[in-house]
This record gives C-alpha cells, sequence and structure tokens, in this order.
C-alpha cells in the first residue's frame, strides 16, 4: 500500500524498505541499485573487519617488538612483545618518546644519521643498544618505516625491536 499509515506498519514490524503497488519503475530501478550497493558496502565492511581482527592478533602476537609513534617520535602504541623485552607497560610508554630505550652508548651523530636516512629514504634498519626499565643495556636490531598521509607528510613511524642477546652471545 502506498498510504503513510501502511508504509509506518511495515517500519515498525521490521522492514527496512518497501515497494509500492503497482509498482513505480523509476522508484522500484533506484532502490534495486541501492540494495545492490548496500550489499557490495556490507560485503567490504565483513571483509576489512577479517583484515583489521587479523591485523590486531598479528600485533598481539609476533615476537618482535612492535612501536608506533607519531610524527614527532612520541609513543602512540606498542604490542605485548615490546613490554616482554623493555619492560615497560604500553601505560608506561604510551605517550613518551622513543628515547626512554636510549643507552647512552651511541653518539649525537649516530642518531642524526640515523634520522637523515629515515628522512631520506623513508625507513632505516640497523644494530642498536637500548636499556630496558630495570636498567640493563641489550643489543637490538631495530627497523623503523615512516607513514605517509595523502599530502606525502610522514604522519607515523613503525618500528620493529629484536632482542639479539642471543645472538651476540653465540657469536662471542
Amino acid at each position: 500500500l502506498n498510504d503513510l499509515e501502511s508504509i509506518q506498519r511495515a517500519y515498525d514490524a521490521g522492514a527496512t524498505d518497501f515497494v509500492i503497488k503497482p509498482p513505480n519503475w523509476v522508484i522500484l530501478a533506484q532502490r534495486l541499485r541501492y540494495i545492490r550497493r548496500a550489499s557490495l558496502a556490507a560485503r567490504q565492511l565483513a571483509a576489512a573487519n577479517r583484515d583489521l581482527t587479523l591485523a590486531g592478533l598479528v600485533f598481539e602476537h609476533i615476537p618482535e617488538a612492535v612501536i608506533i609513534t607519531d610524527r614527532d617520535a612520541v609513543i602512540i602504541s606498542v604490542n605485548p612483545a615490546f613490554t616482554a623485552i623493555n619492560g615497560y607497560t604500553a601505560a608506561e610508554a604510551i605517550g613518551r618518546r622513543t628515547n626512554l630505550l636510549k643507552s647512552g652508548r651511541h653518539t649525537d651523530e649516530f642518531y642524526a644519521d640515523l634520522w637523515r636516512e629515515l628522512t631520506t629514504t623513508g625507513s632505516w634498519r640497523g644494530e642498536v643498544w637500548n636499556r630496558r626499565k630495570s636498567g640493563e643495556l641489550y643489543p637490538a636490531l631495530l627497523a623503523i618505516s615512516s607513514l605517509r598521509d595523502e599530502a606525502g607528510a610522514v604522519s607515523r613511524y613503525i618500528g620493529t625491536l629484536q632482542d639479539i642477546s642471543y645472538a651476540k652471545e653465540s657469536e662471542d
């Protein structure tokens, strides 16, 4: 039916759309296009949610520490491996600069070279010495990548860190 009372009763009963009789073919064609777009959007959303869930699982379970910072190297997220390796909980690390791990064993020139390469190429990888919350120094393999926004400006840095103490001890 095409009266407002019938339409309201249909919506109250759980309908999400309706087709009047006799059909208005222009309106029917538009509604079918809408249903098709909505169905595609729902499938895309479900796929994105699956991808997001998978990415979250990787972030939580990867054995390497993952550190995400803003463009000023202020930590905005860390994974459980970060806590296991460094001793800082997420609450203790978030909001602080990455230099909370600074060991004191590298020169200012080392860090200047690191940032120069990171700025120039978008990534840096190498060995560093870090300091755990306990004060213990340890060697680590660090990889940093910059993420850029739509305008091309750096918006985030993602770092992965592996404690390589065991490998260094084996070398010795």
